[in-house]
This record gives structure tokens, C-alpha cells and sequence, in this order.
């Protein structure tokens, strides 16, 4: 085990919370039976009680037997999540361990789960402590608001208890008083409950009681806690006290309201006409009233002391006394009437007159009874006009606001806000009291969710809120977010507040991010093209299109390329075939590429009436509306994505739905081409283009298999190319390699992997390749780089192969042993190499310089005429004759044009020309039999002052070799001339010599030299 599993253990092992490995077992139609115990921490035996060692591999229904028959599907659950790989948090009772425990669970793979939990057993104790706490404050806070509303309290206080009790989900309650019940609506009279008596006055007149419905807890546990027992007493004794209460208090009310009956016949004003219409009577109100006293009133026309107007327009009302005479009928006064008294008050007033009949049944009089409703009139105009401002105040609210009543358990609404119009384009009048036109207009989709939430409104007066679709009038659907609670459940009757907000903006903003995230990771695992579709898929889904595709566009050529269509236009819509990769020019395109003539984005919602369209290929679908938009990246269009027929009008809204997908689909493009980028780059020799060795390396392990073998290895080295690099440059060099990668790719099978393993190293594997077609493919390689060139240079390979028979050899000694074989055949054929690569070199050189094989031969008869003379060994003057053959091998790299200029050098051509020296020491020193002269070629222009170069040597410091060949090469120029020089006489050369001698060159040397000139010996003269 490596540190960081070990780290992993320990902080498993060390975890506070319970830690526990499992492994589901599905039965053989694929559902989950079981799980096994596979690794739990310290924490889980404390918190369970169960020891590693006796659970560790075996199933959870041999530890927990249990489990099978618990209220809570442990299995099922956690058989979903292995499969879903989710992760869930959740709360829950173990019946087998009797326990309360918070668990975290998630899924690893599709057979295993892990589960990280806490014991809360304490904690849900004291959330019990609280139920019980909770159930007295909201039943003292239900005794102060309900007061006198007997039946609310005792139907509010059955759904109270339930809760407060330990296992609330199996209670229920019922309160007796007399003979009437209150219970919660699962009310089942069970043996297990407690109960508490309702006392007035010290007699029983009811009870409260609790029962389980079934009891869950372990047999030896008692049902019911103390603190339970308590709570019961304690509802029960205050409820006895409050009914007694409201009972008394009842019993005063109809006492006074007796009394009021009494009150309220002499609380009327009453007159009293004849049928004349004059007052005959009248009774202390009216008195008060009209402020005439009887006496004064008695005799008087009724509209004399009886003045009443219209409170809105001032005008006097009609006396309903002669309407009582005429008619015979009882009459009454108009809503808007006002009575002046006497002394100028207004009373707003409510009147009635009936017709006094003798007992032949002659009307002979009217009786008029009249109340001030002063307050009453005050009161309901307030609220008339306080329904105004809430209209107006709810019709400026951002939502649609409504009320309903369930009528068959279907909705009719009677009221609804102006914002219904905004929001669905419906009128307010058209949906008032017209029974399912709400539910009519619910996505069908949504419908049954809505009718759920609906019923769990009627059950407890409140439901969670619900978002859901509703056709809108002009078309299309709109996202609603509604939140509903009911105001009223009396007689029967539920109505019910509604508040709708539009979250169609948010719900597509939502589907936009879901909708990246979907194609982000569908991009990690999909190639380019099925991305492209996707996204086409994804923006026709939401803009509702069945058509849609996608093309790059080549700006500067003014040329796109189809790279993808929707699935649907596929499938159902274009039946010309599979037209990717079709190029298209936008000059000849028609209307679906005007964004890219305009450079923007393009809505056609009358596609067939453009005039400028130039209709459909065989098999393409009909358009009818279309929208295209450009995807801009630095001022330049790189592609466009377009949709079409759509059932109605494209939007600016849809434009910026479209663009976004387009955009994010193009970022994925770039992203995923710099990967497969990267991905070439990681694997592929930049040069060659040929796989580079960390590919090759994983494919040899990769194919080490045994369908592949015999596995043959071909190991490459091109030969000569330091030489190359150092004379010609890295670029003579690199020319080189790209010319050997291409033969070796000529050479090969499909199924072989070239790489270049390193510098001048080519390694090639054979798969299913044994020792007879590895040598073939030897040869061929051979065969086709003779009489290949770079320039000059030949091209020359060295070769080795070796082959693996069976999983016993070992690839990377098979490697190896190539390696081997090929340095064994390089060894053997370098010299001839390295020759042919020099006289390259030297053919170069003479066809562009005046460094010709009979330059040379003179200066070697020169050089080797004064070394016989300062007696060198046989050794030496073969040093020598190398020497004088490769003095200048450095002006390989120097331009034609300064080699053969027959002017004086510029300052610039001159400095470029003394770097020679050093560039013929590098090549030298590059090559094995040829190095020991590489020191005598750099100094083969040094002189003797010390002012030569390219290291301003001095004396004796300069290699006898070099100063010997500087004399040579001096006299062999001044000897045959140039082209740009003629050459010196005898006499002029020994006076050129003796001016030199000293400065430029080796004075003893130039002795030697001039004593061979001058016929003292005559070898020069007779071989030159």
C-alpha cells in the first residue's frame, strides 16, 4: 500500500461519523435484494454496536434481519444510488438498531455505495422536547386568536397534538364534547392511546384523547412518554376552562340579544300618516331623527319634517309614502339617501313604508320605519372605495393575483387582477366564474402535478408552490410560478388566494445552463460533428424548430461548409441525403446566408414570399420561417447556425437564444480542435510528422499482445548527420530527416507505426511480423535511399532488426537487440559513409569556390616537398596530405558570390569569410578519421606576428602541420593566379616570401621553402 492509500485508511479509520463500504446484490432481473459489508470504521462499530469482524463480507440481512421488514426501504434506496451513482442526505429511524441516525450516502460505480452517518438519536429526543413545547405555544397562541370560536379550537387542537408526539406519523386525535366529535382526518379508535376528561363544573362533558395507529417503537417500550401524558392533561384542562368560558359568554349574548330585539324595534324612527300623507305619529327616534318633537310634527306633510335628498347628486328624493298610497305596496328608500334634520345634520338613512288598511283592507294610512345608517353608509363606501385601490394596487403588482372557488373540485375563478392580460393576453372578464377554463389551459404535461398540488391545498389549507405551463392566448406557453393558499373553508366552501409570477424568462435561462452543461459534457466524449448536432438539437428542442444545421464559413474566401444538420431535419424533413462537408460559395448561396452578407443576424418569418429566394435542392424540406445567426470571432464570421419553421414568428428573443448556443458551440469547437491539436503535438515529431517516442513507447506496450506476435522492431540511424549539421547547417539537416521519414513511410505496411526516436533515430514496429519480412522491408528501405540526395549530400541509413516470438521476450530488449544489429552494420559501413559524405563536401565546395583537385594536388607536392625536407615521419606526411585536402573544407558555408568575387571584400564579407577556419574544425572534429587534423585546420590561417586568425596564435603556438600549409596554400595562389588575380614570377614570388617571413609566415620555414625554389633542390620545378 502506497503512502497516500495509507493516509486514506487513517483518515477513514480516524473519521468521527460512521463509515461504512458496501457492495449491492441485484436478483437476476437486475433489482437490488442486498448489500454486503465490505469495509466499516471505528466510529461504525460505536455508533452500532456492531463488530467489524462479524460483519465484514457477509449481507445485511444475516447482520440486520430486520432490515426486510422496516418501514424504510434501506435497500431499495441504496440499490438506486450504486446504480445512479447520485448522493443522497437524509434522516432516519433504524428499527433494528433503534436508533435515529443523519445519513450521507453515495453511489461508486454501478455495484457499490458508502454511507457517512451521525447518531442523532439524543438530538431527535430533544426535537421531541420541542414537538411538545411547540404543540403548547401554537395551542396558546390558537386560544388567543380563535377566542370565541369553539369549533376551530377544538378542530385546531386535534391537528395539533399528532405532531408533538414521538412517532407522529402513526398518531391521530379526537376531541369529544357532548355529543359531537372533533378528530384529525386519520382518526382510527385503536387500543393504544391515552386520554384526559373534560370537566365543567366537576362533571365529565367530554374527552381528549390520542391513538397509535399502529405502534412502531420496540414491545417492551411503553407507547406513550410521561411528558405525552402531561401534554394531554394540560390540553385537556385548559380547553375545560376556555369552553366553560365560551359557554357562559354564549349564554349572555342570547340573553342580550333579546334585549337587543327590543332595543333595536325602538332604536328605528317611526312615522305614522294619513293617507293624505300627513304625520299622524311619530316615535322618540324619529323625533330625535328629524329634530321635530311630535307636537310639532303632528299634522304636517311628511316632506316638511321628513326631508330626504340623493347624497350624489343633491337633488331631492321621492317621498315613499304616496307611492305607498298609490301602489299599495310596501316601498323602500334608495342606497344613496340622506335625511336633513331640523337643524341641518346629515343622517344617511334606510327606510321602509308599508300601507295601514282598516279592516276592509282600505289603505287609510302609511307607516314608515326609518334607521340611521350613518355609519354603516360611512363604512361601506370606505370599503368601496378601498376595493378600488386594492384592484388598482393588485393589478400594478408583477404578478397575476386571482381568487377561486372549487366547484367539483374544479376551480371557477372570481376575481382576477388586470396583470392576467400582460402576462396571458386572456381578459379578465373572460375567465371570471367559467368553471375548468383554468385546468383547460395547463400544459397537459403539467396537468396531473397541478391537480396534486391542488389536492394537498384542500387537505391542509397550504401547498408547496408549483411551476407549470399555460397556453397563452396568442399562442405558445408561458412558465408560471404559483403560490396558493386558502381563505376560506366555511359552510362547505373552499376559496382560494392565488399568486402567479412569469418565470419563463428564468426557466429558459435555466435550460440554456442545462443545456451547456449537457453539451460541455457531451463534448469530453463525442467527436466534432455529433457536438455540432447535439447543439442543433438542443436550440431546435427549445426554440421549438424541426429544422436546423450548422456551417464554417471561410470569410476571406466567401465559402462555407456544411458541417452538421438537426436530428430531425434528418430524419423527417430533408431527404437529399447526407450533404456534410458540401462547400457552398455565399455569392451563388440563397437567403439562409444573408447574415452573412449583412453581417448580422437574420429573421425570414414569410420565407416564401421573399422575393430574392432561390428555392430548395430535390429532396430538401419546404422552409416556411427561418432564423440564421453569424458567430463572430475578432470582426470575423467563422460559422452561422440557422433554424427554421417554427409554428409561429422568430423573436429578438430567440436571436439571443440561437447566438448563445452558436457561440457556446463554437468555444467547444476551438477548445476540442486545440486538443486534438495538442493531442497530435503530444504524440507526433514536429518535424517529421512521423509518431514520436512517448507514442511509440505506449504502443509497444499497447500491442504486446499475443494476436500480434511474432512483433518485429526495425531500429534506423541516418548516417552522417552531425557531419551535415555542422557543415551545411541544422536546416541542410532537418531536410534530411523529412526526406528519410518519407522513404521509410513508402516502405511500410499501414498497420506499422514509424516514430523517430531521438535525434538521428528512426524506430519502426511490425506487428504479426516475422524475421523474413522485417529483413524485406530492410532492404526496401535501403534500395530507396540510393541515389537519394539533399542538395549534395547522399542519403545513407543504418539498419537493425530484431523480432519478439512470445510474451516470454521482453519489447524493450527486443528494442535493444535492433539497436544492437544496427550499430554492428554502421560500424562496418561508416568509413565508406563518411567518405562519400566528404567527397560530397569537396565536390561542393570546388563547383562553387576555386578549390579544384588540381589546387590541391600542387599545394600537397609543396607541402610535402618541405615536410621530406624537415624529415617527417610517414605518419605525419600522411597527416600533412589529409591536411591540405580538407585546409578550406569550412567555406562549404560560405555564399558563392564572396568565394568567387573578384573585387575586394566588404568589411562584412570579409569577417563572414575568416569564420572558415572554425567551421572546418567543427566538421573535422565531427568525424573519427578525421579529427586529428581538425587542430591544423583551425590554425591554418594564423600567422606568425600573432595577428592572424581565429585565435591570434603566435610563433611556435601555430601546429608545425598548419604553418607548413599556410606556405603551400600561399605559393600555390601566387604560383597559378585567379580569375581576379595573375600570377607572380619567380622573382616576385621569393620577394613576396622574404617580405612575409616573420609576419605572416614561419621564417625557418620560408628558409626551406626558397632553398627548394630557388634549385638548390629542383623537386618543386620538376613536379610542379
Amino acid at each position: 500500500m502506497n503512502s497516500g492509500d495509507e493516509r486514506y485508511r487513517l483518515l477513514v479509520e480516524k473519521l468521527p461519523e460512521a463509515y461504512a463500504y458496501h457492495q449491492v446484490v441485484f436478483d437476476g432481473e437486475g433489482n437490488p435484494v442486498d448489500y454486503i459489508f465490505l469495509e466499516v470504521n471505528k466510529a461504525f462499530e460505536n455508533m452500532t454496536g456492531l463488530k467489524r469482524e462479524n460483519i465484514i463480507g457477509k449481507r445485511v440481512l444475516e447482520v440486520l434481519p430486520g432490515v426486510k421488514d422496516s418501514s424504510f426501504d434501506w435497500i431499495g434506496i441504496y440499490g438506486r444510488i450504486a446504480l445512479t451513482g447520485e448522493t443522497i442526505y437524509f434522516k432516519q429511524y433504524s428499527e433494528p438498531l433503534d436508533r435515529h441516525y443523519r445519513v450521507t450516502a453515495y453511489g461508486e460505480g454501478k455495484k457499490y455505495f458508502t454511507t457517512i452517518f451521525q447518531d442523532v438519536t439524543e438530538e431527535k429526543l430533544k426535537e421531541e422536547r420541542t414537538r411538545e413545547l411547540d404543540c403548547l405555544l401554537n395551542f396558546s397562541l390558537l386560544l388567543r386568536r380563535e377566542k370565541e370560536n369553539l369549533d376551530r379550537i377544538l378542530a385546531e387542537t386535534c391537528e395539533l397534538l399528532p405532531p408533538a408526539f414521538q412517532y407522529s406519523q402513526h398518531a391521530c386525535a379526537c376531541i369529544t364534547l357532548q355529543d359531537r366529535q372533533f378528530k384529525t382526518s386519520n382518526y382510527r379508535d385503536t387500543p393504544v392511546k391515552i386520554f384526559s376528561p373534560l370537566e365543567f363544573q366537576g362533571e365529565k362533558g367530554g374527552t381528549v384523547e390520542v391513538c397509535y395507529l399502529e405502534f412502531p417503537g420496540p414491545r417492551e417500550e411503553k407507547p406513550f412518554l410521561k411528558e405525552e401524558v402531561m401534554l394531554v392533561e394540560t390540553v385537556a384542562e385548559h380547553l375545560s376552562r376556555v369552553i366553560e368560558q365560551i359557554q357562559a359568554k354564549k349564554a349572555l349574548e342570547e340573553s342580550e340579544n333579546k334585549l337587543s330585539i327590543t332595543l333595536d324595534s325602538i332604536g328605528d324612527g317611526v312615522i305614522a300618516t294619513d293617507k293624505e300623507g300627513k304625520i299622524t305619529r311619530m316615535n322618540p327616534q324619529a323625533e330625535k331623527l328629524t329634530g321635530w318633537s311630535l307636537e310639532e310634527a303632528r299634522g304636517r306633510p311628511l316632506e316638511e319634517v321628513f326631508y330626504i335628498i340623493n347624497e350624489k347628486t343633491g337633488e331631492p328624493a321621492p317621498n315613499p309614502v304616496y307611492k305607498v298610497i298609490n301602489t299599495g305596496k310596501v316601498e323602500g328608500l334608495a342606497n344613496d339617501t340622506t335625511l336633513l334634520a331640523r337643524d341641518g345634520t346629515r343622517r344617511q338613512i334606510a327606510d321602509s313604508a308599508a300601507p295601514i288598511r282598516d279592516c276592509d283592507g282600505e289603505i287609510f294610512g302609511v307607516i314608515m320605519v326609518f334607521s340611521d345608517i350613518t355609519v354603516e353608509y360611512q363604512m361601506r363606501e370606505a370599503l368601496r372605495r378601498s376595493e378600488l385601490r386594492l384592484d388598482a394596487i393588485l393589478s400594478n403588482a408583477p404578478g397575476i393575483i386571482y381568487t377561486y372557488e372549487m366547484v367539483d373540485e374544479s376551480p371557477r375563478i372570481t376575481y382576477v387582477n388586470q396583470n392576467i392580460r400582460d402576462v396571458l393576453g386572456l381578459e379578465p372578464k373572460a375567465v371570471i366564474n367559467v368553471p375548468g377554463l383554468w385546468e383547460s389551459c395547463i400544459h397537459p404535461d403539467d396537468l396531473d402535478y397541478w391537480k396534486v398540488n391542488s389536492s394537498i391545498l384542500r387537505e391542509k389549507g397550504e401547498a408547496p408552490y408549483a411551476e407549470f405551463r399555460f397556453k397563452h392566448a396568442g399562442g405558445g406557453y408561458r412558465w408560471l410560478h404559483e403560490e396558493q393558499k386558502v381563505i376560506n373553508r366555511e359552510e362547505g366552501k373552499l376559496e382560494v388566494v392565488a399568486v402567479c409570477w412569469d418565470i419563463t424568462e428564468r426557466k429558459q435561462a435555466e435550460r440554456l445552463i442545462q443545456a451547456r452543461l449537457n453539451m460541455l459534457t457531451f463534448s469530453y466524449y463525442n467527436s466534432l460533428e455529433a457536438l455540432l448536432q447535439k447543439t442543433l438539437d438542443e436550440v431546435c428542442d427549445i426554440l421549438d424548430s424541426p429544422l436546423g444545421f450548422y456551417h464554417f464559413v471561410d470569410e476571406e474566401k466567401k465559402m462555407l461548409t456544411l458541417k452538421a444538420w438537426s436530428t430531425d431535419t434528418l430524419k423527417y424533413f430533408c431527404k437529399a441525403g447526407d450533404m456534410r462537408e458540401m462547400e457552398y460559395s455565399v455569392d451563388k448561396a440563397g437567403v439562409w446566408t444573408d447574415c452573412v452578407r449583412e453581417r448580422s443576424p437574420v429573421i425570414h418569418n414569410h420565407y416564401p414570399s421573399l422575393p430574392h429566394r432561390k428555392g430548395m435542392p430535390p429532396g430538401h424540406a419546404e422552409v416556411t420561417r427561418q432564423l440564421v445567426v453569424p458567430i463572430m470571432r475578432q470582426d470575423r464570421i467563422v460559422a452561422i447556425l440557422g433554424v427554421g419553421n417554427k409554428p409561429h414568428e422568430y423573436t429578438d428573443h430567440d436571436v439571443q437564444v440561437a447566438s448563445y448556443f452558436a457561440d457556446i458551440a463554437w468555444t467547444i469547437v476551438e477548445q476540442k480542435q486545440t486538443e486534438e491539436k495538442i493531442r497530435y503535438i503530444s504524440f507526433h515529431d514536429s518535424l517529421t510528422g512521423l509518431y514520436n517516442r512517448a507514442f511509440l513507447e505506449e504502443e509497444m506496450k499497447r500491442i504486446d499482445t499475443k494476436r500480434q506476435y511474432p512483433i518485429s522492431v526495425i531500429m534506423t540511424d541516418l548516417n552522417g548527420l552531425k557531419l551535415v549539421n555542422d557543415t551545411y547547417g541544422h536546416d541542410k539537416g532537418d531536410e534530411m530527416l523529412k526526406t528519410v521519414a518519407g522513404i521509410l513511410e513508402e516502405s511500410c505496411r499501414q498497420e506499422d507505426a514509424i516514430a523517430r526516436w531521438g535525434g538521428d533515430e528512426f524506430v519502426i514496429l511490425l506487428p504479426q511480423t516475422a524475421e523474413e519480412k522485417a529483413e524485406a522491408i530492410c532492404k526496401r528501405i535501403q534500395r530507396r535511399c540510393q541515389g537519394v540526395y539533399v542538395g549534395d549530400v547522399p542519403i545513407s541509413v543504418a539498419l537493425g532488426f530484431a523480432v519478439k516470438w512470445s510474451s516470454g521476450d521482453n519489447m524493450f530488449k527486443v528494442l535493444k537487440k535492433a539497436e544492437d544489429n544496427m550499430y554492428k552494420q554502421k560500424l562496418a559501413e561508416s568509413r565508406s559513409t563518411r567518405s562519400n559524405v566528404l567527397n560530397a563536401l569537396l565536390k561542393t565546395l570546388q563547383a562553387k569556390s576555386f578549390e579544384t583537385e588540381e589546387h590541391t594536388r600542387r599545394m600537397q607536392q609543396v607541402a610535402l616537398q618541405i615536410g621530406e625536407k624537415l624529415k617527417l615521419s610517414n605518419s605525419e606526411l600522411s597527416r600533412l596530405k589529409l591536411l591540405i585536402i580538407l585546409h578550406d573544407i569550412g567555406k562549404i558555408n560560405i555564399s558563392e558570390e564572396i568565394l568567387t568575387k573578384e573585387s575586394s571584400l566588404t568589411p562584412e564579407e570579409w569577417e563572414e569569410m575568416k569564420k572558415h577556419p572554425e567551421t572546418g574544425f567543427r566538421i573535422a572534429r565531427a568525424t573519427e578519421e578525421f579529427a586529428h587534423v581538425a587542430e591544423d585546420i583551425l590554425s591554418h590561417h594564423e600567422n606568425w606576428d600573432g595577428f592572424g586568425y581565429p585565435q591570434g596564435l603566435k610563433g611556435k603556438e601555430i601546429p608545425l602541420l598548419a604553418r607548413i600549409t599556410a606556405i603551400a596554400d600561399a605559393y600555390e595562389v601566387m604560383a597559378n593566379g585567379r580569375p581576379y588575380k595573375k600570377a607572380l614570377s619567380k622573382e616576385e614570388i621569393v620577394e613576396e616570401f622574404k617580405r612575409c617571413a616573420g609576419t605572416q609566415f614561419d621564417p625557418e620555414l620560408v628558409d626551406i621553402f626558397l632553398s627548394l625554389l630557388k634549385g638548390e633542390d629542383n623537386n618543386i620545378r620538376k613536379k610542379g
